[in-house]
């Protein structure tokens, strides 16, 4: 049983019409920001909605959390129906039974770290209403699982980045809540505390077994926290898959181009020797084990990882496939790293090699990658 399922979402903005679009004075149109987005997400999982800016992620968001109300579908939390356009159901935010994390956090300033945290107790309806010493109970509960444990009498002004962003999410787990949105609540942070939040919100995560919706545009993010992503573009979902999957098997170009660094060749292919496809291109000719469904003269788009591609700095002849020589454009050491921008025939190729590597501007290079490692992406993309 699903702990959230979220089934054909549609939401439309009213905007002004852009000339030619719509005829009449005073003319408008409408703008969609989610078309028929549709997922589940299992108990105990940290689902990704990733993405651009103005993807529809964070709409989509504010829709399971009752703040946007969408024009069409579906979302039921643990079987329980808080949205329909069909059946015109459409329960308040504060009745689904979920907590949500901000980018902000929304930490109010002049509370202490434990009234911060009781505050959603203290507010709940009056059948539901805690003892004081059951309320208290319950901050230290959350303030200790997030590492706070002895706060709960600071003022809230004076924590650090990463002590706030930590006491929002006590607030959110202080109800014992059955689902936990996230709003980008580590963009506010700097890049090592946002890397060492990372480690901590999953292990939070696993640890207390939450079930989440976490939000971000960051891909690095999204690959180290989450247990699924679904990559959206322009209001629509284009790919739900593990980290893993995502990153090594895109199923379009804008999914191999927005997750991490793409090689992207075109070519047609020449021939199919067993499991490999020969593609040739304007670079050379192309070996690929990770095809599907090409026959010979179909166009094949194919996409490369950097850190797939060997470097060689010492004359070797290419290979009659998947070789290349080029010369270094450009390289950046990156400490565990360097990145080479190699010229191999007028197409600029991205590189990741071990830092130990030295090859400098101008200088030959010769590369090679594995035939497994040669992607095919769908030439419609």
């Amino acid at each position: 049983m699903s702990m959230l399922s979220v089934q054909g979402l549609h939401k439309s903005y009213r905007g002004t019409a852009e000339p030619g679009e719509a005829e009449g004075r005073g003319s408008h149109t409408s703008v969609s920001v989610l078309k028929d987005v549709s997922f589940d997400v299992e108990p105990g999982e940290l689902f990704t909605l990733l993405g651009p800016s103005g993807c529809g992620k964070s709409t989509t968001l504010r829709s399971i959390a009752g703040l946007e109300t969408p024009d069409t579908g579906e979302i039921t939390i643990s079987d329980r129906t808080v949205f329909s356009g069909r059946d015109r159901v459409d329960l308040e935010a504060n009745r689904r039974q979920l907590s949500m994390v901000f980018q902000s956090y929304a930490i109010w300033p002049h509370l202490n770290v434990f009234k911060n945290v009781s505050f959603p107790l203290e507010v709940q309806r009056s059948k539901n209403k805690l003892s004081k010493k059951q309320i208290a109970e319950k901050v230290e509960a959350a303030l200790d699982a997030v590492d706070l444990g002895g706060m709960s009498g600071r003022s809230a002004t004076k924590m650090s980045g990463g002590q706030q962003q930590r006491l929002a999410l006590a607030r959110a787990l202080v109800t014992e809540p059955e689902l936990i949105l996230l709003d980008e609540p580590l963009s506010n942070l700097d890049v090592k505390l946002r890397e060492s939040m990372r480690l901590e919100l999953k292990r939070l995560q696993q640890h207390l077994g939450l079930t989440s919706v976490y939000v971000t545009h960051d891909q690095g993010e999204a690959l180290a926290l989450s247990s699924r992503i679904a990559v959206m573009n322009k209001g629509e979902i284009i790919q739900v898959g593990t980290p893993r999957e995502i990153y090594q098997d895109p199923n379009s170009l804008f999914v191999a181009q927005f997750v991490g660094t793409s090689n992207v060749l075109n070519g047609t292919v020449e021939r199919i020797e067993g499991e490999t496809a020969i593609i040739g291109s304007p670079e050379g000719r192309v070996a690929s084990s990770s095809w599907r469904d090409l026959t010979v003269g179909d166009p094949a788009m194919l996409m490369i990882r950097p850190e797939d591609v060997t470097v060689y700095t010492v004359s070797e002849t290419p290979a009659e496939a998947n070789g290349w020589k080029g010369t270094v454009l450009a390289g950046a050491y990156i400490g565990e790293a360097v990145d080479y921008v190699v010229d191999v025939a007028g197409t600029e190729m991205n590189c990741r090699v071990d830092p130990r590597e030295h090859g400098r501007t101008g200088t030959e290079a010769f590369l090679h990658v594995a035939p497994n490692h040669v992607h095919v992406l769908p030439v419609s993309a």
